[in-house]
């Protein structure tokens, strides 16, 4: 499985170690907005959002490391149209709407979105 890291803070980084540690699955980038300012410590290459286009046919899944209080919502919609998404979104109190948006979203082009996933050991992850 081809895998792509969206956000490359701790989350992203820790993300980034684990799959480079796993036989079955293959790290194929990284895209952060910081692309110009930042290297992998395992030379990952890493690329601008605006990149993403180039990578519809290489990338199963995109992991969404970015931050669920500003970003992840807005970017998970954008992503969700042309990669299958897994995310950690953990705002509980916008977690129905945010599944029921991100699974119209997923319905409409045949992608696959796993949401709130393994991070908090909350009621709703």
């Amino acid at each position: 499985m081809n895998i792509g890291i969206y956000g490359y803070g701790n989350l992203g980084k820790a993300v980034e170690e684990t799959l480079l540690f796993n036989q079955s699955h293959t790290l194929v980038a990284i895209f952060s907005n910081r692309y110009d300012s930042i290297s992998s410590d395992f030379n990952t290459p890493i690329f601008s959002p605006k990149e993403l286009k180039n990578f519809t046919k290489s990338i199963d899944i995109i992991i969404n490391c970015s931050g669920s209080y500003q970003d992840i919502e807005k970017q998970a919609k954008s992503l969700l149209k042309k990669f299958n998404t897994i995310d950690s979104f953990d705002t509980h109190a916008k977690l129905d709407n945010y599944i029921s948006s991100l699974d119209k979203i997923a319905k409409t082009n045949k992608k696959i979105a796993l949401c709130a996933f393994g991070w908090d050991p909350g009621l709703l992850s």
